[in-house]
């Protein structure tokens, strides 16, 4: 089992075994699929500041939209915070690269993969409605997922924060010039999160689009569950090899997922590869 560090930052997040090859490889085929798939539909806010802390909101496209009738955005909230450790310094810097990161996504690979292992080393995002994060998730150890507990990359995270750096490249006056403005009577976070969907209703939705899509594509519809549970569905463009798209559908037990994914080469090499990538620029060191 990997050691966890104390606070997830963008140098253990992108680089926490140090493993230039695989992460060389993975950050190729992110950056692709990111200018490929992600980047035009992307939406980001800069949700929030108080001048230390600094929150955004991302509407990731889920990379299948295109065999969709119905379009899937995963919501994705990252939190920069300064380090305790560090926070005078951090707090005098100009740029937000070193802070330490909390943070929220509905994107399965996240709920089935990191939340977990977030939760225990207290780097999920928790100015938010705790009923928004699956209990099950919170609760059982991603044994199967990720046994190792390695903390690397997930890809609607990863897609968030490049587009943080393509809007701001870290300056902390740029996030401040950007920041919504909440009503002076009005308490953080007020309404601005009520749009996220949860963990859970975000597979519900999912579900929903691959019946809708499997109904379409077939004169007779094929059961999406097998004794009481929903099968794994893997995301995978038909034109690109990708070690790193997986949907998982349906609320999930540990023996169930683990049967799914002894056929699930593509995830389970990707969980073995989990050890990603260097930040977007060496100058942001």
């Amino acid at each position: 089992m990997a050691r966890q560090p104390e606070n997830l930052t963008m140098q253990n997040f992108t680089n926490p075994t140090g493993s230039a090859g695989h992460t060389g490889i993975i950050l190729r085929d992110l950056i692709a699929r990111y200018n490929q798939f992600v980047s035009k539909d992307i939406t980001l806010k800069v949700i929030h500041t108080d001048g230390k802390n600094f929150i955004f909101y991302a509407k990731v496209p889920s990379e299948k939209n295109f065999k969709y009738k119905m379009k899937i955005y995963y919501d994705v909230i990252v939190e920069y915070y300064p380090i305790a450790s560090i926070k005078e310094t951090l707090e005098l810097d100009k740029k937000f690269v070193n802070y330490g990161i909390r943070c929220y996504s509905n994107c399965p690979t996240f709920t089935f993969v990191f939340t977990n292992v977030y939760n225990k080393m207290n780097a999920l995002y928790h100015k938010i409605d705790g009923n928004l994060y699956s209990q099950q998730a919170l609760e059982d150890p991603a044994d199967t997922t990720n046994a190792k507990r390695l903390v690397g990359i997930e890809k609607s995270v990863w897609y968030t924060l490049r587009k943080i750096y393509d809007l701001t490249h870290y300056n902390k006056h740029t996030v401040i010039e950007k920041a919504t403005k909440l009503p002076k009577d009005s308490k953080f976070p007020g309404n601005l999160f009520d749009e996220v969907m949860s963990q859970e209703d975000k597979l519900e939705e999912i579900k929903n689009a691959e019946t809708i899509k499997r109904m379409k594509g077939s004169t007779h519809s094929r059961s999406l569950v097998a004794n009481g549970k929903v099968l794994a569905h893997e995301e995978v463009h038909k034109d690109k090899k990708s070690n790193f798209e997986s949907t998982l559908l349906g609320k999930f037990t540990s023996s169930s997922l683990g049967s799914i994914l002894n056929s699930s080469s593509n995830l389970t090499k990707a969980i073995k590869e989990n050890k990603l990538f260097k930040s977007f620029k060496k100058s942001e060191k």
